[in-house]
């Protein structure tokens, strides 16, 4: 009898045994499972930060190409007549038409940066900023741009307060979301590319 009890007691204790090595093996799968995903999950994220910062930086750079070049093609064409369709062999005149036909091709990179920005980013603030730059450049009318109109220098100053807005506010927005820290005196806080004058240009 007491060899019996002794011989159950010791396959209980085996079974015992298996069941906390199967336990303890099946928690250690559990932590690598867990580890995997979580360094998978991350890799991800960097991934995602490196692609957001790059596009970003892009589109930045697109909207400060395109402000640069509106406000040359404004300043250009403020110093030509409403027409520009013969332009008498004018230097100055076609420079002010080769500005004002460049300035599409800027519209068209910045509206393709925009719209990959657009698709990456997860922010509010950034998917607003992007449409608040976007709605200043539809609203250009480089047409407005020419020596007899009396309110060029108004609706040129104003086109530049909100590009260089809306690009301020982008900025601000993507670094906000990268969790990158703005430093002091750096293209948040743009000014004007170029000041509108009163009067039409002049070669120098």
């Amino acid at each position: 009898m007491e060899t019996i009890v002794g011989a159950v007691a010791g396959l209980i204790g085996v079974m015992l045994g298996v069941a906390a090595q199967s336990m303890q093996a099946n928690r250690s799968r559990r932590w690598q499972e867990d580890d995997q995903q979580r360094a998978t999950t991350q890799a991800r994220a960097d991934r995602l930060w490196q692609e957001r910062r790059i596009v970003y930086t892009s589109c930045m750079d697109a909207q400060m190409q395109g402000m640069q070049k509106i406000t040359w093609a404004w300043l250009s064409r403020s110093a030509c007549p409403p027409t520009l369709g013969d332009l008498d062999g004018n230097p100055l005149h076609r420079a002010a038409s080769e500005a004002v036909s460049s300035v599409s091709e800027t519209i068209s990179l910045v509206n393709r940066q925009s719209n990959e920005v657009l698709l990456l980013t997860e922010s509010q603030a950034v998917i607003s900023a992007v449409n608040t730059y976007l709605r200043a450049v539809l609203a250009l009318d480089l047409s407005q741009a020419h020596s007899e109109n009396p309110s060029r220098q108004g609706q040129g100053i104003d086109l530049m307060e909100r590009l260089t807005a809306g690009h301020r506010e982008f900025v601000l927005a993507a670094r906000q979301e990268l969790g990158i820290q703005a430093p002091a005196g750096d293209e948040s806080n743009v000014e004007l590319p170029m000041p509108m004058p009163d009067g039409p240009l002049r070669q120098g």
